[in-house]
């Protein structure tokens, strides 16, 4: 289990509106398996909102191949549904960005 997973847990589930991260994905950030954890936190109806670099999914070795994939995974497990997929010019460092919004289901 992640640091991350690890101090997540201690939230009581299904209690938050929303949660936002912003800078917190990235290489040696967050990891893509603490993103189930962040589901369980939030109440059904919610939103998560993941902020990052676009370029973070195609090299961060965490993130490559998988955090897409697991994106659609908890789609098709009903455990959230993805509202936008934005993204955003010169984010970060002249770097294009991309702002995922999912809701809670």
């Amino acid at each position: 289990m992640s640091c991350f997973s690890a101090i997540i847990s201690y939230y009581s589930t299904d209690s938050y509106d929303a949660l936002v991260i912003s800078g917190g994905m990235g290489e040696g950030h967050i990891p893509a398996d603490a993103v189930p954890k962040m589901i369980d936190v939030v109440k059904k109806g919610g939103h998560v909102v993941i902020v990052m670099r676009k370029e973070y999914l195609t090299y961060v070795l965490d993130y490559k191949d998988k955090l897409l994939p697991l994106f659609h995974r908890l789609e098709e497990e009903k455990k959230w549904k993805m509202i936008s997929d934005k993204e955003v010019p010169n984010y970060s460092f002249n770097k294009t960005g991309i702002v995922f919004i999912f809701s809670v289901l």
